[in-house]
Order: structure tokens, then C-alpha cells, then sequence
């Protein structure tokens, strides 16, 4: 697993079961000898936009098949990184899941995911747009439209 300076270090204590946090809260399921994690760090977490949008987040890079670490979840449980792997029911690695302030899982990527995918959802989630619209292409062609209305009114 490629170790990252974007990503907060031990101990995790995401609970957010009695109080709510000052930001989202970004984990990135990964593993070690994974092909698909390292193209994710060269292809993605190496583009410019995507470091300034993860500090945005409590963010952490966690080893899916580390049975011995411990993380304390949104939900207040203690868990190693497998079992909440497991919990959450990811099939694939990288899987990037996304938690609002109060600890609620609001979006996951659990499939390859490119540059544009991963800003995009970095975007809707710091925006909320999950509040109103789930789907990040609808919420992507709303963002287009509107871009091209404030354009064409000359705001």
C-alpha cells in the first residue's frame, strides 16, 4: 500500500456518534500489491485538483486486508480496517467511501475510478449536492447548465 502525505495518520478516531465533526470524512480502502491502487495514486491522487479537494476532508488511506489495526468508526465501533471493509460490504480496491459530518455514509466509489470520477465526487460531497440529487452525472450536467446560464446572463 503507497503510503500518502494527503491522508491524516493513526490514531483513527472518526466517531461522530455523539458529535458532529468539522468536516467530511474521506477513507480510501487499499491494499498492498493492488494494480489498481497504485494506478489511483499515479493517475488520480497525483492530479493538481484532487490534494486541494482532499484537504477539504478528514481524510485516511486504510489497508482492506490489515486485521490487526484498529479504527474507531463514524458510528463510535471499534473495528479493524478488514472487518470494516467487510462490514461495508466493498468489493473492490480502491474503495473510496464518504461520510458527512454526522457519520453518515452519503457516497461510495467501490470500482476503478479515473481523475475526473474522483473530483467530481469530491465536489458534490463538499457541496452537499448528495442532499438533492445522488447521481453525480445529473448533478455534473446541473452544474453545466447553470455555468453556461450565469455565462450567457453576463453574471
Amino acid at each position: 500500500m503507497m503510503s500518502d502525505d494527503l491522508f491524516e495518520q493513526p490514531p483513527y478516531m472518526f466517531d461522530r456518534s455523539r458529535m458532529s465533526a468539522e468536516r467530511p470524512l474521506l477513507v480510501v480502502f487499499e491494499a498492498s500489491a493492488c494494480t489498481a491502487c497504485e494506478r489511483f495514486h499515479r493517475r488520480v491522487l497525483q492530479d493538481k485538483s484532487i490534494p486541494r479537494l482532499i484537504g477539504e476532508y478528514e481524510a485516511v488511506q486504510l489497508d482492506a486486508r490489515d486485521a490487526e489495526g484498529r479504527v474507531v468508526t463514524p458510528a463510535g465501533e471499534k473495528r479493524s480496517p478488514s472487518e470494516w471493509d467487510r462490514e461495508l460490504g466493498l468489493h473492490y480496491l480502491p474503495a473510496i467511501v464518504f461520510f458527512d459530518e454526522r457519520g453518515n455514509e452519503v457516497m461510495r466509489l467501490d470500482s476503478e475510478t479515473l481523475r475526473f470520477r474522483m473530483e467530481g465526487s469530491l465536489q458534490l460531497v463538499l457541496e452537499r449536492a448528495y442532499e438533492r440529487d445522488a447521481q453525480l452525472q445529473r448533478w455534473r450536467r446541473t452544474k453545466a447548465i447553470e455555468s453556461i446560464q450565469r455565462r450567457s446572463a453576463g453574471l
